[in-house]
């Protein structure tokens, strides 16, 4: 337990000094471990919001898991006024808290290459912000590991993404994936 704080403190001050420091997050670049999908669920979503949401978790062959969705949102999301919350959980036996928690400006999310989450517009028809209302959905979607930060702990993680406008939850997707070190 000790060993997996450390490194995950390590994990918060690599990222508190690169984006105190001005540096860009997206400048993570790491080849040391992998994401493993293992499925993502819709929680919540707010019917002021959104008048369909909808998440499938597929296996597009024996070695990959991902995902693919469907959500028709009733809003621009553009502006300052949506915020994006990532909270990250060890889901072992029992949840444990982690410090891999952060806020960032959804259009900050879209129109920046944070953790790699570029990779989603290659298998979606989302649009970079302004993101205007309508209906948008993503195919066969991965992680994509090489944005994420190094040193992370192999685990098994439960991810909580938490969409905002403003201080009213509209949006709450859960994703539970592990991480593992690469064999050379």
């Amino acid at each position: 337990m000790f060993r997996v704080s450390v490194k995950l403190l390590s994990v918060v001050i690599v990222f508190i000094v690169s984006y105190c420091g001005g540096y860009s997050i997206s400048r993570y670049h790491q080849t040391g471990y992998t994401v493993i999908h293992h499925y993502a669920k819709i929680v919540y979503y707010h019917p002021d919001y959104f008048s369909e949401c909808k998440l499938y978790n597929v296996k597009p062959n024996r070695t990959y898991r991902a995902f693919s969705s469907y959500h028709c949102q009733l809003f621009d999301l553009d502006g300052d006024n949506y915020k994006l919350n990532i909270h990250g959980y060890i889901a072992q036996a029992e949840l444990k808290d982690t410090p891999l928690q952060f806020d960032v400006k959804a259009c900050k999310m879209l129109n920046n290459d944070l953790f790699g989450f570029q990779e989603i517009f290659t298998h979606s028809n989302f649009t970079k912000c302004p993101m205007k209302k309508g209906c948008y959905s993503v195919n066969n979607y991965v992680v994509a590991d090489s944005g994420l930060p190094p040193f992370l702990p192999e685990n098994i993680y439960l991810v909580k993404f938490k969409l905002y406008h403003e201080n009213l939850l509209i949006l709450q997707m859960d994703w539970h994936g592990e991480i593992r070190k690469k064999i050379n």
